[in-house]
């Protein structure tokens, strides 16, 4: 009884990693296509959303970072 629940415990864990990665490969995809989409209409502004994305991911990161540290030296 105790195997079986590990078991499938397991079976989710996986399921779920496998959903997970096939989630990101195909947001990918459709990220690419429809820029492409966009840019033949749009030419170059097609890839201002991609560059708004990118310039706040890397502000958001180091900033989130600091904020942990701050954190961690609070405590």
């Amino acid at each position: 009884s105790e195997a079986v629940t590990l078991m499938s415990s397991d079976v989710d864990s996986v399921e779920s990693v496998g959903e997970t990665l096939h989630d990101t490969w195909a947001y990918l995809l459709e990220v690419a296509i429809g820029t492409m989409l966009l840019a033949a209409r749009l030419q170059w502004f097609a890839f201002l959303p991609l560059g708004i994305i990118f310039g706040t991911a890397s502000v958001h990161t180091p900033s989130s970072l600091l904020i942990n540290v701050i954190q961690l030296v609070q405590e």
